[in-house]
């Protein structure tokens, strides 16, 4: 007597398996950020039944939160190495309009324009300013 092995396996069968990740590759160092990663499975039981299992597996930004992979990411620019950055934590050099992690950002005040900079466009005028300011504050005594 045969007897089917579909019914007979003890052990489910995998109808049907499928993988979607999400990945990022940064153009200036040529390296690949999985940022997401869906997982779905079909299994058919002994008795025919069709069980379906889905995984979604998210990755933690460097700023703390959770990554959507249809969100856009950004990279700091100041080389401090913090590479997935969501928009809730980012700002842009009011100069050269470098994303920033927020606590990287410096404040430029030269008594005209006051606006958020990056550490390379903030430290060029920083003597300036400063002289400038003793000055004005000499002047006001």
């Amino acid at each position: 007597m045969s007897s089917n092995p579909y019914l007979d396996s003890p052990i489910p069968l995998v109808e049907n398996d499928q993988t979607q990740t999400t990945e990022i590759l940064d153009a200036r160092t040529g390296a690949r950020l999985i940022t997401g990663l869906t997982n779905t499975t079909a299994v058919v039981d002994a008795q025919g039944g069709r069980h379906f299992a889905q995984r979604q597996i998210r990755v933690r930004g460097d700023d703390g939160r959770l990554i959507n992979p249809a969100d856009q990411l950004y990279a700091c620019s100041c080389g401090c190495g913090l590479d997935l950055l969501t928009t809730h934590t980012v700002r842009f050099c009011a100069f050269c309009q470098a994303p920033l992690h927020l606590t990287h950002l410096r404040t430029w005040d030269d008594g005209t324009t006051k606006a958020g900079v990056c550490p390379a466009c903030w430290e060029p005028g920083h003597t300036n300013r400063a002289i400038k300011r003793f000055l004005v504050w000499l002047l006001n005594i």
